[in-house]
């Protein structure tokens, strides 16, 4: 049968094959899957009926039985370790634990491109099996805010679309083949803000991943309408997709965006404004294409110029010296402000002026379940606020004690946890939460439990052992030199670690405990984000200012997309 089969390669078999059997096939079936856009509502009722009917047709003595069930399970689960039970378990010691860090830092220097020209370059040097992790950084200081929406879906476009010498299957292909794959995305701080592009490779491969970042940065035709739509609709419906398995991220970028600027920043470029704003994008794209292909462009000419560049590379020393020629010559082929013909009133600095205002807002999305979020920004109560080292320690008591058994344990959510950053924003969330106004009222219990707080030495050495697992986790290469890069990206310095580390092995319950009226003033200010069930959000929608769908009806979304949301 094969010799047969392998006879007719040469021949228009398999093809007459095909038209016959599959192209001309007469035998159809479409199927059309309807969605329900009450699903949700309805499967909770048919539940809750089910369990009415068992429930009805149980005795008082079976009725009896699973109350005191309950009740038992309700005791275990709001009752502590005992002591003897604790002592059981093998501890070390806070003298056990390293009291140096061991981070290795970014070192910032310059490339010479020419006698006449350097570069700015942050190099993070170690043993990365060969591999090179490059990445060219983009300063958006010539970007206006009001762009940021369009400079996201850029972000989305290149790499996707046609060049002038690949089309994208084939510039897929080569990515695919000669590299580890190529990532976009945008940062923001309060010391720096720039499109990144990264690309890993290996050392023989620096030659085709340099002249594939020159394509897609320097050559990509935007000019496929059809191209573009398609990559936004399927985009769009990810999105969609993504609101109910990742809302925790979307609602902790949402309240963030009340709070501080780059929590604004990553809301407009790729949180609920972002999901919003292409929404009404493509309800009328007719309309818009032809100004946001003009835009693309736009943006590229401003954005893909020499001077704006730094460079970042995390691989071997020997490595950069063996690649740092070709490096140079692909980097002398961005356009310098001159060579880009744009004269400085055509690409001014722009100035960023983030509208933070506090909310209280809840979002109807496809999810049986809800994601609670509340915060504040500390520094709004307390001016003089630090970040101290013991609030590592403390973060890991009301992640693996309170939140724990209040939320997971009690409440019957996936998870919780409390998130403190420098920059001073506490945010609160559960993660797959049944619960949303109970939930609420853990939280705003939060201030009482700190002030009510106490530990054995060993029951506090145990919370500094679990926080300190989390500081000294072991990293891959690449992971490293992320938190390397990120830690410049905020001007972290390695003495600021250090002291916080102190801070941290020092700490005392007292210091813990400090934190209760200033946590209680911040989770009493009611800045609150949920999104979840239909039915369970308008339940308690008084908790809320505003209650809304994320969809994609017309009928309920204005007609223009604005990047100032």
């Amino acid at each position: 049968r094969l010799e047969f089969l392998n006879s007719k390669i040469e021949t228009d078999y398999f093809s007459n094959l095909i038209e016959k059997n599959i192209i001309n096939n007469k035998h159809r079936v479409t199927a059309v899957l309807t969605p329900s856009p009450t699903e949700a509502e309805d499967s909770l009722q048919r539940e809750q009926e089910k369990l009415s009917q068992r429930y009805g047709k149980l005795d008082a003595t079976e009725k009896q039985k699973i109350i005191q069930m309950n009740q038992k399970l309700l005791l275990k689960q709001s009752t502590p370790d005992s002591p003897e039970a604790l002592a059981s378990l093998p501890q070390l010691k806070r003298s056990d634990l390293k009291e140096k860090h061991n981070y290795q830092m970014i070192e910032p220097t310059n490339l010479e491109l020419n006698p006449d020209e350097t570069m700015s370059l942050l190099t993070y040097f170690g043993s990365s099996k060969g591999i090179i992790y490059l990445s060219l950084q983009f300063d958006l200081t010539k970007i206006s805010q009001i762009e940021l929406f369009e400079l996201s879906l850029l972000t989305e476009i290149w790499g996707n679309i046609d060049t002038e010498n690949y089309s994208y299957q084939d510039l897929t292909n080569y990515s695919l083949t000669h590299t580890g794959g190529i990532r976009i995305n945008l940062t923001y701080s309060e010391q720096r803000k720039y499109l990144e592009v990264r690309i890993k490779l290996l050392e023989q491969q620096i030659e085709q991943g340099l002249d594939l970042l020159e394509e897609i940065l320097l050559r990509t035709k935007f000019e496929d309408r059809d191209r573009i739509h398609k990559l936004l609709i399927s985009l769009y419906s990810g999105l969609q997709l993504s609101l109910a398995d990742d809302g925790i991220a979307l609602g902790r970028r949402r309240l963030k965006s009340y709070l501080d600027p780059s929590g604004k920043f990553d809301d407009l470029t790729n949180g609920i404004s972002y999901f919003k704003n292409l929404g009404k994008l493509l309800e009328n794209w007719e309309q818009s294409v032809e100004s946001l292909l003009e835009k693309f462009i736009s943006l590229v000419k401003r954005l893909v110029i020499r001077e704006q560049i730094t460079v970042f590379f995390a691989g071997e020393d020997q490595g950069f010296s063996n690649v740092k020629e070709n490096l140079i010559a692909s980097l002398l082929n961005y356009p310098n402000w001159q060579e880009s013909g744009l004269s400085e009133a055509e690409a001014p600095d722009q100035k960023w002026n983030f509208e933070l205002k506090a909310a209280n807002e809840a979002f109807i999305i496809p999810s049986d379940v809800q994601f609670v979020i509340a915060g504040n920004n500390l520094k709004s109560i307390q001016p003089d606020w630090k970040f101290n080292g013991c609030l590592h320690i403390l973060r890991q008591i009301i992640n693996t004690d309170y939140l724990w058994n209040q939320i997971r344990v009690q409440g019957g959510a996936y998870g919780a946890s409390m998130s403190l950053d420098r920059q001073s924003n506490l945010i609160l969330s559960s993660y797959r939460d049944p619960e949303c106004a109970k939930t609420y009222e853990v939280y705003a219990g939060l201030g009482k439990y700190l002030e009510d707080l106490e530990l054995s030495e060993a029951e506090l050495t145990s919370y500094i052992i679990g926080a300190f697992s989390s500081l000294d986790q072991p990293l891959s290469f690449p992971a490293a030199s992320r938190r390397a890069k990120a830690l410049f990206d905020h001007n972290i310095t390695a003495e600021q670690l250090q002291i916080e580390r102190e801070q941290a092995l020092q700490v005392k319950v007292s210091d813990l405990t400090d934190y209760c009226k200033l946590f209680s003033a911040a989770i009493a200010e009611n800045i609150r984000c949920a999104l979840g069930n239909s039915e369970k959000l308008k339940q308690d929608q008084d908790l809320f200012e505003s209650l809304e769908v994320l969809n994609d009806n017309p009928e309920e979304q204005n007609n223009t997309y604005d990047s100032s949301i």
